[in-house]
């Protein structure tokens, strides 16, 4: 990956812009020790930018650098991973695909992609449903992961767990951290009855239906 601070080296930028391209996570070996404060400022800005000037403002900068640090991070830097979740919002932006960037992820990094998925659901549902069904529909994704005294998680069927709050008013996505952006906004989510149809066909398409209750809500698809 060609490091940030090539990609964006023209004068004027903002400065979140140039703290962003000062420490590139993608420069070395190592992600620098401020990476989760820098990745939860970005976070909070895309989302503030999303909710006030809609997506296309969102400057590309800065999905790119939460999108490096995802991959960077790898699975053992819990606290920075989970700072990224936010670049779910820049879902349907015109000059960066969110969408192909998870799918492609989804296989490393599920434990990523699923939270960053449920994020997306917040800032466009219809495009956030069109993702969730790919990634599904998807049998290349063939990952599963263990639980004590349960049968194995295939990562599909976990894929599902970020409908989890859709239906109700007292689940929010809880990144960046130290940040209610619902409660900043006064936002409000009303999942659309055709999205909500499209993920009740989706899990029965998958078979995932089968160890769920007769009348499964969304709670029942949670981890």
């Amino acid at each position: 990956m060609t490091p940030l601070t090539r990609r964006h080296e023209q004068p004027g930028g903002t400065l979140l812009e140039e703290v962003i391209n000062a420490y590139d996570p993608t420069a070395d070996d190592e992600l620098p020790l401020v990476t989760p404060t820098i990745a939860n400022a970005v976070g909070r800005n895309l989302i503030r930018t999303r909710l006030t000037d809609g997506v296309s403002a969102i400057p590309v900068v800065a999905l790119e650098y939460l999108d490096g640090v995802a991959v960077a991070a790898g699975d053992t830097a819990d606290t920075t991973q989970e700072e990224v979740h936010a670049y779910g919002w820049g879902i349907g932006h015109p000059d960066h695909s969110v969408a192909d960037r998870l799918h492609s992820r989804a296989s490393e990094d599920i434990f990523s992609v699923n939270p960053t998925l449920e994020h997306a659901f917040y800032a466009d549902q219809y495009a956030a449903v069109d993702l969730l069904e790919s990634l599904v529909r998807d049998e290349s994704i063939d990952g599963t992961f263990s639980r004590p005294a349960r049968d194995d998680m295939p990562y599909r069927r976990y894929l599902l767990d970020c409908a989890y709050g859709l239906k109700t008013d007292d689940h929010w996505p809880g990144m960046p951290r130290y940040y209610d952006w619902h409660e900043e906004f006064d936002d409000t989510f009303e999942l659309d009855d055709t999205v909500e149809q499209r993920i009740r066909d989706l899990v029965e398409e998958a078979g995932f239906d089968a160890t769920l209750p007769n009348d499964w809500t969304f709670r029942d698809l949670g981890i």
